[in-house]
């Protein structure tokens, strides 16, 4: 076991706030219950520690040395609250995984049903989750052999209860869980998953029966796409997000890589694979310390004041670009103006409110349709759409659908960093709050950065938004009869 002394000699390269962190994360309190009997049998002298030992009961030295819940650190077990989804993002070996296995285990046995494990692909799955499964439930004392069986081809399991464990790769998830009636799924390594936004979406629909929970293990992965939609997932209710760095669980790593763990320290890598942060790509022009109150991730979560205290709400449009169903999504953002004192000098200035994100795939007509709605929802002043790019029937396709709407066009003559530079100040003078659930746009923004190819659409409607609220110039454009079929 580490000695705690030791810990602190070797840790003393690093600054003084992540030293305090590792301590933290290694204090007896965050140790397994196993390992804090170690620690205290160790300031024993060895005949009195042999003397305590020789009196325990063999089953309850076997209870510790293989039971889970001794084993495990607490960050290591389900909460005991209700959750639907557990989202564990922790550092590289952390013992994530055997979280995993222990809760499917457990989930498998105590509550008879249809489950699900996915990897990264179909050889991972098997390798990292289903052969150790089928070792972990034989440990349980599951024969698979009576009533139950293996299917290693098929990556299928059944158990002697009538549990059966499907597995499936992150490829290919989305369409063969379609049918699957689930009562959970544990989703390994989800920042790396190809499309983890569908993926999610579709085991969330399956997952309906019984305990219906999804637990996901991850490290986090800036240049994925999973941590826009994990940012939308610690928002939602019913979801427990755990996060541990790698030094929590030094009781069961080697020294040397303890080692390696500390040379890794002061590269933007080591932010992610040690200590589990979420964060933005490098040069982005939005930084995640901008949604919050003060800039140092307090007040996290804020209630919109009432519609009726903002003196203008504008529904802001950014289009997939299409006259049809796109696999791009159509932004579409609620942005609220009103006037507030600043702190420091008591000049009323605009402040913004983002008081909620509905964009999603839609063809055009369903756009029209939602933005309709939420105009009204909202009593919002106007649509702000922009009208690039081909999208000259936005206009007309939504006053089509209902012509109460006051629709806005706007074109664009710079490119979408330069546009967005004048809102980055916005943020920077702490005059934009977001409501809850925002996660996908925060996701967007903190990886919009000058040279980004695909088009950010939440975010750009954003801009979008923002600018005009702001009193930017608004190009006037006259929408011409457009016929699209529909």
């Amino acid at each position: 076991m580490l000695d705690i002394a030791d810990l602190a000699e070797r840790i003393q390269s690093l600054p003084a706030h992540k030293q305090r962190k590792v301590l933290e994360s290694y204090r007896y309190r965050n140790l397994s219950t196993l390992n804090k009997l170690r620690s205290l049998l160790l300031k024993l002298p060895v005949e009195e520690r042999r003397a305590w030992v020789s009196r325990l009961p063999p089953q309850a030295i076997l209870a510790l040395l293989r039971e889970w819940k001794y084993r495990a650190r607490l960050d290591q077990l389900p909460p005991r609250q209700r959750w639907k989804v557990w989202i564990n993002c922790a550092g590289r070996g952390t013992g994530k995984s055997q979280s995993g296995l222990n809760w499917t285990a457990d989930a498998v046995l105590d509550h008879p049903g249809e489950y699900l494990v996915v990897g990264k692909t179909a050889t991972e799955t098997l390798n990292k989750q289903v052969l150790p499964l089928i070792d972990l439930l034989r440990e349980r004392g599951e024969s698979l052999s009576d009533r139950g069986s293996i299917d290693k081809r098929m990556g299928k399991i059944t158990c002697s209860n009538g549990s059966v464990i499907y597995s499936d790769a992150a490829t290919t998830v989305a369409e063969n869980v379609r049918g699957y009636n689930l009562s959970g799924a544990w989703l390994d390594e989800f920042c790396v998953y190809e499309d983890p936004e569908e993926a999610y979406k579709q085991i969330e629909y399956a997952v309906r029966r019984g305990l219906s929970q999804i637990y996901i293990s991850t490290t986090p992965l800036v240049s994925g796409k999973a941590n826009a939609t994990m940012r939308a997932l610690i928002k939602r209710r019913g979801t427990h997000y755990t996060t541990t760095n790698a030094y929590a669980n030094l009781e069961n790593l080697s020294l040397g890589y303890i080692d390696n763990l500390l040379e890794e320290e002061g590269k933007r890598r080591a932010e992610e694979e040690i200590w589990a942060e979420i964060l933005e790509d490098i040069g982005s022009l939005f930084t995640e310390s901008m949604f919050y109150d003060d800039g140092d991730f307090k007040f996290r979560f804020r209630d919109a004041p009432p519609l009726e205290s903002f003196e203008s709400i504008v529904v802001a449009y950014d289009p997939a670009g299409s006259g049809k169903v796109s696999a791009d999504e159509h932004g579409i953002i609620v942005i609220g103006s009103r006037k507030e004192p600043h702190p420091a000098t008591g000049n009323k200035l605009n402040h913004y409110w983002v008081l909620a994100d509905k964009s999603d795939k839609y063809s055009p007509n369903q756009a029209a349709k939602v933005l309709s709605d939420v105009y009204h929802e909202y009593q919002a002043n106007a649509v702000v759409a922009e009208v690039n790019n081909g999208c000259d029937w936005i206009t007309t396709v939504i006053n089509n659908h209902d012509s109460t709407v006051v629709v806005k066009p706007v074109v664009a003559t710079r490119g979408k960093a330069v546009r967005a530079e004048p809102v980055v100040g916005v943020y920077e003078q702490r005059r934009v709050r977001h409501n809850h659930k925002l996660g996908e746009l925060e996701g967007e923004l903190v990886t919009f950065t000058p040279d980004v190819r695909k088009s950010p659409n939440r975010a750009d409607a954003l801009v979008w938004g923002i600018t005009y609220l702001e009193g930017g110039k608004v190009q006037q454009w006259q929408p011409q009869e457009t016929w699209l079929g529909f």
